[in-house]
């Protein structure tokens, strides 16, 4: 397995298994808002040319997702 696949995985696993954590309630607040900050940059920097760059980039590797 490569080393991207592998980290991938092991990354989905450790966030799948979240919802078996019992996390304290000031650190769900705290991962609420950065993922709230988190969404509010990409989507206020949607058309900055980084991001478009990016965007050029990805769209060759021919993913479709």
């Amino acid at each position: 397995m490569q080393t991207e696949t592998r980290n991938t995985e092991l990354a989905a696993q450790f966030i799948a298994a979240a919802q078996t954590r019992i996390l304290p309630e000031d650190v769900q607040e705290i991962a609420k808002k950065c993922l709230a900050d988190w969404v509010g940059c990409a989507l206020g920097a949607h058309h900055e040319g980084a991001a478009l760059a990016v965007r050029q980039v990805i769209g060759k590797w021919g993913t479709g997702g």
